[in-house]
């Protein structure tokens, strides 16, 4: 399935420089690729899905700074809330 992007600036736990990070997260349930940022309203599909769901869901990402990636958390209510990097979750690239 689709991943949705997210852009965030995130601070990458692995190199410490505070960028503007494209992540890849399932959040709407749409099955299709959309593009989001800390602060816009999620477009639901099935409608039922939200406005009132509260989640959060991992997303995944590679730094645009180092290259090497990690996880994040994105918090989803009717909006992109917040986006944290998950330190319970370590990447992928050495």
């Amino acid at each position: 399935m689709p991943a949705n992007l997210v852009s965030a600036l995130v601070a990458c736990p692995r190199c410490g420089v505070a960028t503007q990070q494209e992540i890849e997260a399932e959040i709407d349930g749409q099955g299709a690729t959309n593009a989001y940022a800390v602060g816009d309203l999620v477009d639901w599909l099935p409608a039922e899905l939200g406005p009132e769901r509260r989640d959060s869901v991992s997303g995944y990402v590679v730094c645009a700074n180092c290259g090497r990636d990690f996880f994040v958390r994105v918090q989803v209510s009717d909006r992109i809330d917040r986006v944290e990097v998950d330190t319970m979750q370590q990447g992928y690239i050495p």
